[in-house]
């Protein structure tokens, strides 16, 4: 597994949305250099987010968002607000590895199965859920849909990639729910699943990589590594422990 740190981009500063009522908090005004930073500790591979999209405003955010997949030296999952295949191509034209759906999934399966003909290795589904229930448009619109029903409904169309996030502990620090990854990904077992939401420190990896879940490939980690709470290089060692897993690459 590996450590994937988590960049989300709202009016060109670094920024977290915490738990369900999305609390914003700002980390930098100088999201290139957070990127550099995560990236000379060892980092292959970062979570890009451009929230504006995310929540339908107008975003300003493109242009940093390919700066900084073009000019540094990592493998990059780009997402926010993607719902078309003119969005999706102009991520990866921007120099994105990957390029991740969350609300198209519900909004636009014909998409979301064209996407997956075309580019089957770029494309994750992003599922986001509370309590195992998928919310969309940024968190903000409940379904009546289980994650793990969605995950098996894109699966049908194509999907081989997914990252799960549950948004009711994202940015808690509260721990990781097991019960609901390991659910999710029992349910997909034949696609890579990267997990997201509630990494509180060392503790949390350790179970994470003890729990041995074969498709799960990647943690998603940002609160604990703004707040301190988890260095990179350490989290990271603690997830190889178990032996390199890997990734698609493009």
């Amino acid at each position: 597994m590996i450590l994937i740190p988590s960049i989300e981009i709202s009016e060109g500063r670094v920024v977290r949305e915490v738990g369900p009522d999305q609390e914003r908090i700002i980390y930098s005004d100088d999201p290139l250099s957070v990127a550099a930073s995560f990236i000379a500790m060892g980092a292959r591979r970062l979570h890009l987010v451009d929230l504006d999209a995310a929540y339908g405003r107008p975003t300003r955010n493109l242009e940093l968002i390919g700066e900084i997949c073009q000019e540094l030296g990592a493998e990059f999952q780009v997402g926010g607000g993607v719902r078309t295949r003119l969005h999706f191509e102009s991520l990866l034209e921007l120099g994105a590895n990957y390029v991740i759906l969350g609300t198209a999934a519900i909004e636009s399966p014909s998409l979301v199965e064209e996407l997956a003909r075309i580019y089957p290795e770029y494309l994750i589904v992003s599922i986001d859920a509370a309590e195992g229930m998928v919310k969309t448009r940024g968190w903000s619109k409940p379904t009546d849909l289980r994650a793990v029903d969605l995950a098996r409904q894109m699966v049908e169309l194509g999907v081989r990639h997914f990252v799960h996030t549950d948004i009711i502990r994202d940015g808690t620090l509260s721990g990781v729910d097991f019960g609901i990854l390991r659910e999710f990904c029992s349910a997909v077992p034949q696609s890579t699943v990267l997990a997201s939401g509630g990494v509180a420190g060392e503790a949390d990896l350790r179970k994470l990589r003890q729990a041995k879940i074969p498709n799960l490939l990647g943690i998603i980690v940002g609160t604990s590594l703004y707040e301190g709470a988890l260095s990179y290089p350490r989290g990271q060692a603690i997830l190889a422990q178990q032996g390199e897993e890997k990734l698609v690459k493009r």
